[in-house]
């Protein structure tokens, strides 16, 4: 039996189904309210940094995953924050569809853990960008089992390698 398998027998009840929904809405709710003062203190609050970790700012250790992208707080940003809320829950809908929610789960805490100690050996590197390599990197995770799926741009226009592949040979 998988090890994941075992995990999951043992440690099913960490399972938080639409977790991908959780995290989106937490993020875009940080963004709304980081758009609203116009300034980027309650980023600058949850931000994964180490030397204010290890002044006793905890919170810090999960909160960075609900920290919008850089650069995209205010009504700039509304669009991106849009498009990337709705595609990142289609995503993680997509995954937990395939993987269960805790497989998911694990799939993320892993990822946060990563992160922490990723800002731990190289301090300062990641923290602006970690909360999207994080969420985004659910889009690898879908291509592996959906290697032919087709993203429509705005709904409509196709973004795929195979589809533009298909037009060179025209």
């Amino acid at each position: 039996m998988p090890l994941v398998d075992r995990l999951e027998r043992r440690f099913g009840w960490i399972a938080v189904p639409g977790i991908v929904k959780i995290i989106m809405s937490l993020k875009a709710l940080v963004w709304f309210l980081s758009s609203l003062h116009g300034d980027n203190d309650l980023i600058f609050k949850i931000v994964l940094h180490k030397e204010s970790i290890l002044n006793g700012e905890v919170w810090r250790l999960v909160s960075f995953v609900v920290m919008p992208p850089p650069g995209l707080v205010g009504l700039n940003g509304i669009i991106f924050m849009f498009f990337a809320v709705f595609f990142s829950i289609f995503l993680g809908n997509m995954l937990e569809s395939i993987w269960g929610s805790f497989k998911l789960t694990l799939y993320l805490i892993c990822g946060v853990i990563g992160m922490v100690i990723a800002e731990f050996l190289i301090p300062g590197q990641i923290y602006t960008i970690s909360s999207f390599i994080l969420i985004e990197s659910i889009l690898f995770a879908c291509a592996v089992y959906n290697p032919h799926y087709v993203v429509r741009l705005f709904g409509i226009i196709p973004v795929s390698y195979t589809h533009l592949r298909a037009h060179e040979t025209d």
